[in-house]
């Protein structure tokens, strides 16, 4: 399946009539089917690139195959998603169908690209609705996709800790193809539900790996013209807009949303919770190569994290962060560090509050009245 998406670009129409005429078309499908939910994102990254290949008809055979097994799983899902309230309590099967029926449409949400299906730049909130027909789904202007937008919000709502994730890393698909149902998002409160104290810590984890995979996706996007091309293709765009630069309007979107929860973010590294702890120092690394972050504002937590006794791994992370940020800016690590201690004394007192026998750990912290200004 990666091999196929990775050439499908380079084939030719007649090579393309000569494989999608034959059984890989079916192939996939029956990958999609039968093989473990893990395979199930290859498969559909595959058709969905036949499907949208330059030479590909309106209609061909590998979208139609596409198109049949979005509606077969989004009905499944449909039929299902008011069954119960905690899916952990249902019978190992169905549990794998669900995962699969959602690693399914959220794939196909991410990689099929509806051509006419350009976002308004005041995109409504409260027009996504789950359609109980499915006789009117369609690709065409992201019927299908705003649809699953909205029964993956529905799943999000579940009580299982699994499928929120799996409704999350869905919905996720929909972001990284359509950036401005991010805005959406945020309006209607998923962003700061995810990642808040209220979300269990695999929830966060989660978030934070899509919110990872949106920005290096949207980084690929810019990179290789793709996010000039679809500005190129949109009639409402200015010659202005055209000539200014190789990049969209939805290009900043998604950074400009996650940055407005920089200091939740910052709270993340004092999670109790080792792997958000990893995660979230991994994500701070790409907002920080983004530049979408302050430095100024981060060092200080990154110094901290030199005190993660119990996570080499997330310590190692921080330390490459800083070496990299002191090699660019030696002043101001130098300025940040009095910050750092301070923010270390945080991280102390939150994540290991007692020694290894459980007795509290006596830690204090220590000012000075210099007159002028109070040195911590």
């Amino acid at each position: 399946s990666s091999i196929v998406s990775l050439s499908s670009r380079h084939f030719s129409s007649a090579e393309l009539a000569r494989l999608t005429q034959g059984e890989l078309p079916t192939d996939l499908v029956n990958i999609a089917y039968k093989f473990p939910p893990s395979a199930v994102s290859s498969a559909v990254e595959a058709l969905s690139n036949l499907a949208n290949h330059p030479d590909a008809s309106t209609g061909s055979l590998q979208e139609k195959k596409l198109f049949n097994m979005a509606v077969k799983f989004y009905t499944y899902l449909l039929k299902n998603k008011n069954k119960t309230k905690n899916f952990s309590t249902m019978k190992k099967a169905f549990r794998h169908n669900v995962q699969r029926a959602l690693s399914a449409l959220g794939s196909i949400c991410r990689y099929y690209e509806c051509h006419d299906g350009f976002d308004n730049h005041n995109l409504d909130p409260n027009g996504f609705h789950v359609i109980t027909d499915v006789n009117q789904l369609q690709f065409s202007g992201n019927v299908l996709s705003s649809a699953c937008f909205a029964l993956f919000r529905e799943y999000l709502e579940n009580d299982d800790e699994q499928t929120k994730c799996l409704a999350l890393r869905a919905m996720n698909g929909v972001f990284i193809s359509r950036p401005r149902v991010v805005l959406a998002a945020a309006q209607l409160g998923i962003i700061s539900f995810v990642i808040s104290e209220a979300a269990p810590p695999s929830v966060q984890i989660e978030s934070l790996r899509c919110w990872r995979d949106i920005l290096l996706a949207e980084e690929i996007r810019i990179e290789s013209g793709a996010a000039k091309q679809k500005m190129q293709m949109q009639k409402d765009i200015s010659l202005s807009k055209r000539i200014s630069g190789d990049q969209d309007g939805d290009s900043c979107i998604s950074g400009s949303v996650l940055t407005k929860h920089a200091d939740r973010l910052y709270e993340l590294t004092l999670s109790k919770d080792e792997k958000v702890r990893q995660m979230i120092i991994d994500l701070i690394g790409h907002l920080l190569r983004q530049g979408l972050i302050n430095p100024m504002a981060t060092v200080p937590h990154l110094l901290a994290v030199q005190g993660d006794v119990k996570s080499p791994a997330t310590r190692s992370l921080a330390l490459k962060l800083l070496i990299t940020e002191g090699e660019k800016r030696p002043d101001m690590l130098r300025q940040r560090i009095c910050a750092g201690l301070k923010q270390a004394y945080y991280f102390q007192k939150e994540v290991y509050p007692h020694d290894s026998s459980g007795v509290p750990r006596v830690t204090a912290l220590l000012s000075r009245d210099e007159g002028h200004k109070v040195v911590t």
